[in-house]
């Protein structure tokens, strides 16, 4: 993951800023992000359909970035002298990103970017994404959790039955009684039915 700043909007060191944050959330969630500004689009050398999406596109499938993955492109003459911003989405981005989720991030930065706060709007996006991109765990995490999970709980099971090894079977209910806490002031037998047999 990259930032391509053709259109010279920001400082070196916030250039490295969105770098190594794009970095660390491309390997979080294993796939490519890209941001690439440009003055105006007449200056490159490869074709596309003529459309700031057909750029994009072109830009990313032509540099060989992975399959799966996000091209953030800012422009700042798109043909009618507008600063402009577009997502082109690949892979399996196109599921997890909606084009509903593109647009709510758009209208967040679209303040700075019209004041020209180039970097606050870039890393407002990165953050954007990374909240809408889940992050992608190696096939193995889920058994290895199943299989975690159930060790958890037969250690936990094993130190409940040893807790309960003092509890023996009764042959009465003597033993619950407390010593002297039982007195009997009045007692006598009463003759309830007779069963006879013959």
């Amino acid at each position: 993951s990259i930032v391509i700043d053709k259109a010279g909007i920001l400082e070196d060191y916030q250039e490295s800023e969105l770098t190594a944050k794009l970095d660390k959330y491309s390997k979080e969630l294993n796939l490519d992000l890209v941001f690439l500004t440009e003055p105006d689009f007449n200056h490159e050398d490869f074709s596309y359909d003529g459309t700031i999406k057909g750029f994009a596109d072109a830009y990313y499938e032509g540099h060989g970035y992975d399959s799966d993955g996000v091209i953030v492109m800012i422009t700042l003459d798109n043909g009618r002298g507008e600063r402009y911003i577009h997502f082109s989405h690949f892979g399996k981005c196109r599921k997890l990103l909606t084009d509903d989720e593109r647009e709510r991030i758009i209208d967040d930065v679209y303040y700075d970017l019209k004041g020209g706060k180039f970097y606050s709007a870039l890393d407002t996006v990165v953050d954007k994404l990374r909240e809408k991109l889940p992050i992608s765990l190696p096939w193995y995490m889920l058994p290895l959790a199943i299989l975690i999970g159930f060790v958890i709980a037969f250690l936990i099971m094993m130190i409940v039955r040893g807790k309960l090894k003092s509890v023996k079977m009764q042959k009465g209910a003597s033993n619950y009684i407390r010593s002297g806490s039982m007195k009997v002031n009045e007692a006598r037998d009463t003759f309830l039915y007779s069963n006879v047999t013959k």
